[in-house]
Parts: C-alpha cells; structure tokens; sequence
C-alpha cells in the first residue's frame, strides 16, 4: 500500500474529487494533480507546494501545506504534520502573500515527551539530540511574534506538553483538533470555519 491513499476508511469511488499530491500515487478514480510549486488550487485555497525535509530514519519526505484567506482576517495555515517545521511554513506563506497571518490548523511535530515511535522514526535529528522543551517555547515565541491570532493543533505527533504549552500562550484561541470537529473563527457578524 506504500504511495497510495485513500479518502474515507473504506474505499470508494472518488470520481471528480480533486486531489494535490507531492508525487503521483496509486488511487483507482481519483482526479490527481501533481504539485511541484505554490498553486491556487480553489478560490481563497493555495498549496504552498511540497517542501522537503530529511527525517532520520524515513528520507526526504515532501509534505504539504494549505492557506486559507478569510476575508478581512488574514490567511490560515492548515499544516499536515509539521515535519517541514513551522519556520519554513510561515517563511513560504510570506513569500507568496501579501494578507497578514491569521492562524494555524494542524500539525507541527513537537513529540517532546512520551510518543517515543514519533521521536524515533520521524525526527529530522539523531536519536541522541531529541527536540527539547525550550525549541517548543521558540516556536510559540515566534508564531506569537508573526501576529497569529488562533491555532488549533492536531495531537497526532505533539505530545501532550507540547499542546499545553501552546494551550497556555493562546488561552482561549486555542483548540486541540480532533476528527470530525469544525475549527471556528469569530468574526465581527459571522462564524468561519475551515
């Protein structure tokens, strides 16, 4: 099943549904498109393109991210699992917008504590040089610094102390994301979700 995907847990026909990958994979209908760059893929929707990254135990491994433009907020970021790192995911979303940054959705691959199979197979650094507490703390300081207003992170492959620590610099603003929930955005009149 290595290089294939599926949408639902159980296979079905896809047929007419969009899918932007890194790299062609094996699905028996869906319409894919390959992307090598940052693209509009929807109106107010562009991939940033693959960027890569080298993890320890599993090669360079190009993941993807999504912005959203909410009209009169600014762009959401809607990040996969982070491996890519969040500097290099803010620095390629302004590159290619003018909007400011609103907020984050996703993943950002901080297995400080406890998830030890994430720390081992999917870190971009030696076994003996694991992520530390303080790099989690630099990435909020600097998340905090670009102006993001909401982040709503997935536990996927961040341990619990990390979406704490992220929990207690955005209070209120933040969210742990779990299947199936809708990540609201509060505007003046109205609520958004991604």
């Amino acid at each position: 099943m290595a290089h294939s995907f599926i949408l639902p847990s159980v296979r079905l026909e896809q047929r007419g549904v969009p899918v932007y990958v890194p790299e062609r994979l094996e699905h028996p209908s869906a319409e894919q498109s390959v992307v090598e760059l940052p693209q509009i893929i929807a109106p107010g929707v562009a991939t940033l393109g693959p960027i890569s990254r080298a993890l320890f135990l599993l090669g360079l491994t190009p993941e993807q991210s999504l912005a959203v433009n909410l009209a009169g907020k600014g762009i959401v970021l809607i990040v996969a699992c982070g491996h890519q790192g969040v500097r290099r995911i803010v620095e390629c979303a302004e590159a290619l917008f003018a909007e400011p940054l609103y907020g984050l959705v996703g993943g950002l691959h901080f297995p400080i504590t406890g998830l030890r199979v994430q720390r081992i197979t999917s870190a971009d650094r030696p076994l003996w040089k694991p992520m530390t507490k303080d790099q989690v703390q630099e990435a909020i300081q600097y998340l905090k610094e670009k102006g993001l207003k909401r982040m709503a992170l997935s536990p996927h492959d961040s341990c619990d102390w990390a979406l704490g620590a992220f929990r207690e610099a955005w209070g209120s603003d933040f969210s742990v994301v779990t299947v199936g929930q809708p990540i609201g955005f509060s505007g003046n009149d109205r609520e958004e979700s991604v």
